[in-house]
C-alpha cells in the first residue's frame, strides 16, 4: 500500500540519478573498480618464465586490457595489449597476454627472462563506452636474478676434481705398463705351446714313415761259412772206398835171426809185429 503512494517524479528522479552516476547501468562496464594485479612481489632467475595475474570483476568485448611497466621517469611503458581475444604484444614477443577459461582473468608472461626486465609491472583497463575511461591496477615488482645451473639428475653426482682426474690417469697408465707384459707373456706361451705340439707331431709322423720304411730296408750283409760254388763244382765226387784184402803170411827166419823174430809176422809191406784189425779194413776178418 505504501508503494502505491510513492509519488512517480521521486522514482523518476531516481533512475535518472542513478544512470548518470553509473550505479545501476555503468557498473557492469566498470571493471576498474576491482582491478588487481598480483603477486606484488616476484623473484625468478634469468631464462626463467615470469607470470603476473590481472583479474577484472566483469570482462566484455569493449574493453582493452593493456600491460604496462613504469619507467625510471615514473612513466608507463605499454608492453602487450589484449583486444579482440588476442594478444598483442607491442615489441618484444616475451610478453603475451593469456585469457583463462573464466574469462575474468589473464595470464601476463615473461618468457626467457632477462636481467633488465626487471622493474615494477602493472595491468589496465580501457573503457571505450559509453565513454573512455582508463583504469589500473597497482603495480607489483618484478627481481630477475643471476642463472641457476640445473642439473638433469635429482641427486647430481660432485663434478670431478682435478685428483681424481689425476689418480684416474696413474691408474689408467699402470694398468696398460701391466697388462702389455702380460698380454705379451700369454702370446709367448702360446706360440712355444703351438710348436711344441707341432714338432711332437712331426716326429710322431716320422718314426710312423720309419717304421713303415723297415721292411723295404736294405739286407744287412752277412758271412755264411759254406762251401763256395765254384768249389763244390770242381770236387769230383768221392766213390766208396773198396775193401783192401791185404793178405798176410807168415815168414821164418833162421836161428840167425834169434829167438826175438820168432812168431813175428811180416807183410810185404815190411817188417812189424802184430797189429790189430782196423776199422777200415770193412768186412776183411783176419788174414789168410
Amino acid at each position: 500500500m505504501w508503494v502505491r503512494q510513492v509519488p512517480w517524479s521521486f522514482t523518476w528522479a531516481v533512475l535518472q540519478l542513478s544512470w548518470q552516476s553509473g550505479w545501476l547501468l555503468e557498473v557492469p562496464n566498470g571493471p576498474w573498480r576491482s582491478l588487481t594485479f598480483y603477486p606484488a612481489w616476484l623473484t625468478v632467475s634469468e631464462g626463467a618464465n615470469a607470470t603476473f595475474t590481472c583479474s577484472l570483476s566483469n570482462w566484455s568485448e569493449d574493453l582493452m586490457l593493456n600491460w604496462n611497466r613504469l619507467s625510471p621517469s615514473n612513466q608507463t611503458e605499454k608492453q602487450a595489449a589484449f583486444c579482440n581475444g588476442l594478444s598483442q604484444p607491442v615489441q618484444d614477443a616475451r610478453f603475451q597476454i593469456i585469457q583463462l577459461p573464466n574469462r575474468h582473468d589473464f595470464h601476463m608472461n615473461i618468457l626467457d627472462t632477462r636481467r633488465n626486465d626487471s622493474g615494477i609491472y602493472l595491468c589496465g583497463a580501457i573503457s571505450l563506452h559509453p565513454k573512455a575511461k582508463i583504469e589500473e591496477s597497482p603495480g607489483a615488482e618484478l627481481v630477475v636474478t643471476e642463472r641457476i645451473l640445473e642439473t638433469s639428475t635429482r641427486y647430481p653426482s660432485p663434478s670431478p676434481k682435478p685428483e681424481g682426474r689425476f689418480q684416474g690417469m696413474v691408474i689408467g697408465i699402470m694398468s696398460a705398463l701391466v697388462g702389455i707384459p702380460v698380454l705379451l707373456l700369454l702370446a709367448w706361451a702360446l706360440a712355444v705351446f703351438c710348436s711344441t705340439s707341432m714338432s711332437e707331431a712331426r716326429g710322431a709322423g716320422s718314426k710312423d714313415d720309419t717304421l713303415k720304411e723297415e721292411p723295404s730296408a736294405a739286407p744287412v750283409p752277412s758271412v755264411a761259412y759254406e762251401e763256395l760254388d765254384f768249389q763244390g763244382r770242381e770236387k769230383t765226387p768221392e766213390l766208396p772206398t773198396a775193401c783192401v784184402h791185404t793178405e798176410y803170411a807168415t815168414i821164418v827166419f833162421t836161428e840167425g835171426l834169434g829167438a826175438s823174430a820168432m812168431g813175428r809176422r811180416g807183410s810185404a809191406d815190411g817188417l812189424q809185429g802184430p797189429r790189430p784189425p782196423r776199422h777200415e779194413d770193412g768186412h776183411c776178418s783176419w788174414p789168410l
